[in-house]
Parts: C-alpha cells; sequence; structure tokens
C-alpha cells in the first residue's frame, strides 16, 4: 500500500537524519577576527563613498564664495590703490554689493540714491560730507581722498550688514 500524499500545505515532519547531511555544505563559522576584519573593511569603504559624494556634490551644493566675502575682498584691493583709481573701484565694490543684495540704484552724486543707501545700511554715513566728497571724486579726481579711510568705512558697512 502507499503512503498517502499529504494535504497541500500541511506540514511534513523531516526523518531525524536529514539534517545531518547539511551541515557539510554549510562551510566554516565565521570567527571574531573575520568578523572584525570584514566591518572594518565595510566601515572604510563607506566612510570613502561618503567623502567621494561630498566632493562630488560640493560645487552643487556650496557657492564659492558670498557676495559680501567679494565686496570685501574688492574693497581691500581698492585701498591699495592711488586716489584716483580708488574711488572708481571703491563705487563699483559697492554697486556690485548692493545689487547683489537687492538694494538701490543710482549716482552716489544723487543725494537721493545716497539717503536710499543709508537706508539700506542704515547708517547716515552716505549723507555726511566724506561720502559726499567720495562722490565728487568719482567725477573730479581728488589727490587728497584718502581710500583707505573710505575703504574701511564701507568695509565695515558691508561686513555688518545682514540681508
Amino acid at each position: 500500500m502507499a503512503a498517502a500524499e499529504p494535504a497541500p500545505g500541511a506540514v511534513v515532519p523531516l526523518p531525524p537524519g536529514a539534517l545531518a547531511g547539511l551541515v557539510d555544505i554549510r562551510g566554516p563559522q565565521p570567527t571574531l577576527e573575520s568578523l572584525a576584519a570584514d566591518t572594518a573593511i565595510a566601515i572604510a569603504l563607506g566612510i570613502s563613498l561618503a567623502i567621494v559624494a561630498g566632493l562630488v556634490a560640493r560645487p552643487f551644493v556650496v557657492a564659492r564664495t558670498s557676495p559680501r566675502a567679494r565686496a570685501l575682498a574688492a574693497l581691500r584691493a581698492a585701498a591699495a590703490l592711488p586716489p584716483d583709481e580708488a574711488a572708481p573701484a571703491l563705487a563699483r565694490a559697492l554697486a556690485d554689493h548692493v545689487a547683489a543684495h537687492g538694494g538701490p540704484s543710482g549716482s552716489l552724486a544723487d543725494p537721493a540714491t545716497r539717503a536710499a543707501l543709508d537706508r539700506f545700511f542704515t547708517t547716515d554715513w552716505f549723507s555726511g560730507p566724506e561720502a559726499q566728497r567720495f562722490a565728487a571724486a568719482l567725477y573730479r579726481p581728488d589727490t587728497r581722498l584718502d581710500g583707505r579711510a573710505i575703504a574701511d568705512r564701507l568695509a565695515g558697512l558691508v561686513g555688518g550688514r545682514r540681508p
């Protein structure tokens, strides 16, 4: 008489020696040293991939320099120029910074523009005599103009402004 077929999904008990033959194909058990080495390799590989991903993504995520840093560098460079060359360079650095932050534009010779710059930087320096002399030096070179002092004052305004 043939053995009865088990019903689909029924649990069939295995004979006692059936699993003993599988031990031979399992392979050796990993040792603590081999697990530590594998873990160290995985960690080193993960860190390496993270560094590579960070270096690849950096140009897309981080701006090269901020408008403030560019303006401060331009002001430092202009401060070293002779007075007749310093005024236009200082004005260009100021105009670039203000434009980058959506501030007012116009001629420094115009009192309305200087008043708008006073509001933009929350100061009264642009309405004062030093700024008026600076504005005049843009149209009539002034060899007595202290470009370094004006650059320092503008750097203080640019560096202190938080957009």
